[in-house]
């Protein structure tokens, strides 16, 4: 199992965490998040966001890993928006 830090949680909380940050930032979902993130990761694999997008999809198609609340903060509201689409 993935670990973040010390303050970790499940895939469950943390996906439950970013679909309450995207309601209270009132984020419209966008279309096809999936390619969105896929093409992120692709032309830019060593940023912190794509990092944190490969976390999210291993754990969204597999439920391993945990994440921290400090990471869900690098999610600017661009990003935010495609993980809660996701």
């Amino acid at each position: 199992m993935q670990t973040c830090d010390m303050s970790n949680m499940t895939p469950v909380k943390f996906f439950l965490e970013i679909s309450r940050r995207g309601t209270a930032a009132n984020v419209q979902l966008v279309e096809d998040p999936l390619r969105i993130a896929m093409l992120a990761v692709d032309r830019r694999p060593a940023t912190g966001e794509a990092r944190l997008l490969i976390r999210l999809l291993n754990a969204l198609a597999n439920d391993v890993g945990e994440c921290s609340m400090a990471e869900l903060m690098l999610f600017d509201p661009h990003w935010l928006t495609v993980a809660v689409s996701l």
